[in-house]
């Protein structure tokens, strides 16, 4: 079971500046204007740091680690969280129109557990809860209001319990992760005082639904 960020080709010299500031419009486009001043005088501190010493070729998520630190330091562990979540593609952010002015990501589980050695080895449910933990201030302003969709959630349990697993294992293991979600919005819900919970709900099986009310219609 690794835990590891999605590794993608990154900026070379100059272009680790505008890969900044697309990262910043991207994310914070449409944040207030206090959030968008602090989040690009972080990425021109970070331009700075790079400009001076950058090697000859950047992986992304390097240069979203550096941003990120730099917020925190900033004091700004909010855009930090969302930069490190969104950017890094595990966690995107979603409309949907059963939530109505609500908050809805889309975790994507497949992510968290590859093959890769220079990766921490770490339990997945234990890294779940932490990246779940960092979560919790997205739906702050919605009060809780929305939802928090899984996607390759059996594909993520396969993973975590190795080849040979039974389908009963894996299919158990994918209900004990989507409650282990439910149960820690419900842990947010509390100690973040939000006037609603998140509603969790698997993409795979609303998916695999479809495809056989489709099937029943043609058959």
């Amino acid at each position: 079971m690794i835990l590891c960020h999605n590794r993608t080709t990154g900026p070379s010299g100059t272009g680790a500046v505008s890969f900044i500031m697309r990262e910043m419009d991207h994310l914070f486009g449409s944040m207030d204007e206090e959030k968008q001043t602090a989040a690009r005088d972080v990425a021109s501190g970070v331009q700075t740091f790079l400009a001076e010493g950058i090697p000859a070729s950047v992986d992304s998520n390097h240069v979203r680690a550096l941003t990120s630190r730099a917020l925190i330091c900033a004091g700004r562990k909010d855009l930090a969280s969302r930069l490190l979540l969104l950017g890094g593609g595990l966690v995107k952010q979603s409309q949907s129109a059963l939530v109505d002015e609500g908050a809805v990501f889309i975790l994507n589980l497949k992510q968290m557990v590859v093959t890769n050695d220079e990766c921490l080895d770490l339990m997945f449910q234990k890294c779940l809860l932490l990246l779940m933990e960092s979560m919790g201030h997205m739906w702050d302003e919605a009060g809780g209001r929305g939802m928090l969709g899984l996607r390759n959630v059996r594909v993520a349990a396969a993973a975590v319990l190795g080849k040979g697993a039974a389908t009963r294992e894996i299919d158990a293991l994918a209900r004990e992760t989507r409650f282990l979600c439910g149960r820690k919005l419900e842990v947010l819900r509390h100690r973040r005082k939000w006037q609603e919970c998140p509603f969790v709900f698997d993409l795979d099986w609303v998916s695999t639904a479809k495809r056989r009310r489709r099937k029943g219609r043609i058959s």
